[in-house]
């Protein structure tokens, strides 16, 4: 084995961690295909198991072919809601369908907030202030529950507008907004 084999791993694992994953069930809920997101969102060794939130769904009710099921789920660190869909089966119709999870990663305000960070280089404070900046509170709501006066408040916001390149607030929230499409488009076309 090369180092750039015992690399590729890692590499690819990275490029699993998408906003998008599916899986094929049948209807006893038995796994029939995944994608590779899915295998690795699910964290599947060989054996398929469904998060706990989905089976609890399950057990209330099915989707339907004109009602899809949909449950709000925690993986990891991060939040997914899935949506259950009833597919008609192929051909004949003898053996009655199959279901498609659809996963689709929620993108949060901290999420949002730490990946401007990150690329950005803002600190944790300018990090606290860009999350109240997104969440539209004013330096005086920031200044409370930071425990800060409002003019560290407005310094913090000075030098966040200087390290995104900006002068508004406004501004913060459109590169923002800017940044995490261009983040996912680049994401979901490299796979």
């Amino acid at each position: 084995m090369t180092t750039t084999d015992r690399e590729q791993p890692d590499t690819d694992a990275q490029r699993l961690r998408s906003d998008l994953a599916a899986v094929l069930l049948d209807l006893d809920l038995r796994p029939i295909a995944l994608d590779a997101a899915a295998a690795y969102l699910l964290r599947l060794n060989g054996r398929a198991v469904l998060p706990k939130e989905i089976q609890a769904a399950f057990r209330l009710r099915r989707p339907s072919r004109s009602e899809p099921m949909t449950v709000s789920l925690r993986l990891g660190a991060a939040s997914y809601v899935c949506h259950a869909h009833l597919l008609a089966p192929a051909g004949n119709g003898r053996d009655g369908g199959y279901i498609m999870l659809h996963f689709e990663r929620e993108s949060s305000v901290e999420e949002a907030a730490r990946s401007a960070a990150a690329e950005f280089h803002l600190t944790d404070r300018e990090c606290e202030v860009l999350q109240g900046i997104i969440l539209g509170l004013s330096s005086k709501e920031m200044a409370s529950h930071m425990g800060i006066s409002p003019n560290t408040v407005k310094a913090f916001v000075r030098l966040v507008m200087i390290k995104m390149g900006v002068s508004t607030r406004a501004a913060i929230v459109a590169k923002l907004l800017e940044y995490n499409g261009t983040a996912t488009t680049s994401r979901t076309a490299g796979q």
